[in-house]
């Protein structure tokens, strides 16, 4: 089979947008004074407590797969959990749940001969709403009750996804983030 040019242009970059769609976009942000050398014990910032307002999403169970592998993660890269009179830093995080709208441009080409002359033309567009999660992890300074490192992802939200690909897609956006940890 042979594929016209504009036919596998369309192809590809409706594969981009999809892959676009899908990816995880991680960044970071930190206090460039503080010493994060000084840091060995964390623990989660005494009287949090995550708000989700949307029903689609089981607060409870968001939360104990934020805070287990937030807790994997910091014991991966040497931090020990203490109880929060010892601890140098503190834990926090949020949620955030929004709508976007992709826009893709199709190129149709329907071509016409007329003698020598060959004309290739038209193009057509979509557009689809879906939902993106953000994912924001927090560290205060004990000492100063001040956020000297924030860390975010965002991703599309897939609410048909299983129970295994969620506490997965949770583990991936948190191992992420705080593999930005320390700066």
């Amino acid at each position: 089979m042979v594929l016209g040019r504009g036919l596998v242009c369309s192809l590809l970059m409706l594969a981009l947008a999809v892959a676009s769609c899908s990816s995880m976009h991680v960044r970071s942000d930190y206090d460039d004074a503080t010493d994060f050398d000084d840091y060995r014990a964390y623990n989660w910032l005494p009287g949090f407590s995550p708000s989700v307002v949307d029903g689609r999403i089981d607060a409870g169970r968001l939360d104990d797969r934020v805070r287990r592998t937030v807790e994997i993660e910091l014991t991966r890269l040497g931090y020990e959990k203490a109880e929060p009179a010892d601890a140098d830093f503190f834990v926090t995080y949020q949620t955030a749940l929004s709508t976007d709208l992709a826009r893709t441009v199709d190129h149709i080409y329907q071509h016409r001969q007329e003698g020598d002359a060959f004309y290739a033309y038209g193009w057509e567009s979509y557009e689809r709403e879906y939902d993106v999660g953000s994912l924001i992890v927090d560290v205060i300074d004990a000492r100063s009750d001040k956020i000297v490192w924030r860390g975010w992802a965002e991703a599309q939200v897939d609410f048909n996804s299983t129970q295994a690909q969620r506490d997965e897609r949770v583990a991936q956006a948190v191992h992420e983030i705080l593999d930005r940890f320390p700066p």
